[in-house]
């Protein structure tokens, strides 16, 4: 995510919106609602079929790391740990 919970706008406009259409009510005004829109069925599995191609798309060849070889450190085989007998 490119931004922070800080950066959100978190206010909660239901209860301004219905506390708002409960006082016009109350007033005698006529309180006029939308319908939603039906939204197409998507078929899941072309959604991720389509996902992935655009991901692949975007991705960047990987190129062979070009820096210094560097000597190879050896490290002393550790001690074997005393067993508490108990």
């Amino acid at each position: 995510m490119a931004s922070t919970l800080k950066d959100m706008d978190l206010t909660d406009r239901y209860s301004d919106a219905l506390r708002e259409m409960i006082e016009a009510k109350i007033a005698g005004r006529e309180v006029i609602t939308v319908a939603e829109e039906q939204k197409p069925v998507v078929d899941i599995m072309t959604a991720l079929r389509q996902s992935i191609e655009q991901t692949k798309a975007k991705k960047k060849p990987m190129e062979k790391a070009k820096g210094e070889k560097k000597a190879a450190v050896e490290v002393a085989p550790a001690k074997p740990k005393k067993q508490k007998v108990a």
